[in-house]
This record gives C-alpha cells, sequence and structure tokens, in this order.
C-alpha cells in the first residue's frame, strides 16, 4: 500500500451510536475524505468492525450507501499510515512516550481522561 490517511469509522466518519450499528455520516470527514480521493491521495478506514467478513461487508455497503467511494477497510496498523483520524486519540512524541505538551494541556482543560478522551489542540 502507498502512504495513507487512516480514517477510523464510529465516532469519526460516522456518528456513534450506542445500539451497534454504524451510525449516520458526519457530514465534514465524509466531505474531506471525497476530497482527499478526488485529489488522488490515498485513504484507508481503520475499524474493528474489519476483523470479521461480516463486518467488512457492513462498512463497504455504509460507504457506498454514503456516496463514498469503495476504499479499503482494516483494523491493522501499518507504516504506511502517515495520518490517523480518530476521535479518541491523544498525541504521543515519537519514541519517547510522553504525551505531545498541547494535547496533555488540552486533556487537563477538559477533565479527567477516564471521563473526555477528547482534546482540542493545535499540534
Amino acid at each position: 500500500m502507498n502512504k495513507c490517511i487512516a480514517v477510523d469509522l464510529d465516532g469519526t466518519l460516522s456518528k456513534s451510536t450506542s445500539d451497534g450499528s454504524i451510525g449516520a455520516p458526519v457530514k465534514a470527514m465524509v466531505d474531506r475524505v471525497k476530497g482527499w480521493h478526488g485529489a488522488g491521495l490515498t485513504v484507508v478506514i481503520f475499524t474493528v468492525r474489519a476483523a470479521s467478513d461480516s463486518g467488512l461487508r457492513a462498512v463497504s455497503n455504509w460507504l457506498k450507501q454514503h456516496g463514498l467511494p469503495e476504499l479499503h477497510v482494516t483494523n491493522v496498523k501499518d507504516g504506511e499510515m502517515v495520518e490517523f483520524w480518530d476521535n479518541r486519540s491523544i498525541r504521543i512524541e515519537t519514541d519517547t512516550g510522553e504525551i505531545c505538551s498541547r494535547c496533555d494541556s488540552a486533556r487537563k482543560n477538559a477533565g479527567s481522561i477516564s471521563k473526555d478522551y477528547r482534546c482540542i489542540t493545535d499540534c
């Protein structure tokens, strides 16, 4: 695979649900993915749903249903993923294990990590 942008499905490309279904599309992310794809960039969908054949089919059908191109769907990280878009990420400085200082500051301002993983940063 070429260098690519990985996009998480649940809570990032699709809205979160409580029943395990794939939620409605998040318009801003759908537009972003379409734009990247249209510009010739490789985009992959990263989701635990890819661990089963039925999950893969469900994601592929969801992508098609919402006008997205046929994208590679995986649950395996690889070195070609140069960007990772996810709603539950905290950036770690490469090779140190240290939380990015801006992410850590935003995390602390948001409250306990057990209550809120979401951090808004400009890093």
